[in-house]
């Protein structure tokens, strides 16, 4: 071995001792480190997205809630003109009998459309209520339900929509 290559190793332990390089023995028990930080992010994220889900569907229980009782007044709206409207073709000497029955299927289907549209938020309060994360699917599970509702309500919507531009107006027109 030559000897410029042994004094340049015994120069770099005298400087850099091996035991200086070697861990403290406290360091060796204490097993492997851990980031406190680290395993409580993945509750502080589900925590997150948990209170983001819940304020969504406040947001829309409101939403859908304010939109239901428009559209009731507005029904009821309809529902109070026309029966004005066939007291003064009553008074004018007109047969109105066809009239106040197609007035009476239309407050038959508003209060269909709003016992569905009950029906409906009820199920998003109920899908609410599911504890986040914990639920197995019954969460997800409500909330398709109370989408399917929904296309109901949409349903029942349309028909009450569609019955009186097809049928009280035609009867009014005759």
């Amino acid at each position: 071995i030559p000897i410029s290559f042994c004094v340049l190793v015994s120069s770099l332990l005298f400087r850099f001792p091996v035991c200086a390089m070697m861990p403290a023995d406290d360091a060796l028990d204490r097993g492997p480190r851990q980031n406190v930080n680290a395993v409580n992010k993945p509750d502080t994220k589900l925590q997150n997205v948990c209170d983001n889900i819940v304020d969504r569907i406040d947001t829309r229980i409101d939403q859908y809630e304010e939109n239901k009782d428009s559209r009731m007044s507005k029904y009821n709206t309809l529902v109070a003109r026309l029966e004005g409207i066939a007291q003064v073709l009553n008074g004018k000497g007109f047969d109105t009998t066809l009239l106040e029955d197609d007035i009476s299927e239309l407050k038959i289907k508003v209060n269909e459309y709003e016992a569905l549209y009950d029906s409906f938020i009820a199920m998003l309060v109920n899908a609410k209520g599911f504890e986040c994360g914990s639920s197995n699917g019954a969460f997800l599970e409500a909330l398709k339900a109370a989408r399917e509702e929904l296309e109901k309500v949409k349903d029942a919507r349309v028909e009450a929509r569609k019955f009186y531009r097809d049928e009280i107006r035609e009867d009014i027109r005759e």
